[in-house]
């Protein structure tokens, strides 16, 4: 099995290079050591004892539990789950729609995120802030009032 942060390396400097198509991404979710990096991202969040439909937690995560779910994905029996509907209070009054998936989805989607964002995120445009790694609203603000100083 290929480090984690080896194969998360590689696959970006690939992603550079024009030439390089990706065509075998999903046989990367197979990365036992990718699920346990992934597992490392998401734990610690407070937000993962909140269970998704199936009542899971964080707590009830272990290597069996991986194993399985990438024995799933390789047989094509993998389902996920209906993602649970809360409603939280807005600030300025009302409420908010929010989606809790399950934990085992949550788990999934973080190890497709590390892969996609290891290829895509050295192609992005550094004027990019939405939905990006360390990037957010407040720093294209902060770059829009350096331009403007300039």
């Amino acid at each position: 099995m290929q480090n984690p942060k080896v194969l998360l390396t590689i696959l970006g400097k690939m992603a550079q290079k024009p030439e390089v198509t990706f065509d075998k991404l999903f046989q990367k979710l197979y990365n036992v050591d990718l699920w346990v990096t992934a597992y490392e991202c998401i734990a610690a969040n407070p937000g993962n004892m909140t269970p998704g439909m199936d009542g899971e937690t964080v707590d009830g995560m272990g290597m069996a539990l991986i194993h399985e779910m990438i024995e799933q994905l390789k047989t094509s029996r993998y389902r996920p789950t209906p993602v649970r509907r809360e409603y939280i209070a807005k600030p300025t009054g009302g409420k908010r729609p929010l989606g809790i998936p399950s934990y085992r989805d949550k788990l999934l989607q973080t190890v497709v995120k590390l892969v996609l964002e290891a290829i895509y995120e050295p192609t992005f445009s550094n004027n990019s802030h939405g939905f990006r790694p360390a990037r957010s609203c407040h720093t294209a603000l902060i770059q829009v009032k350096k331009m403007n100083h300039m």
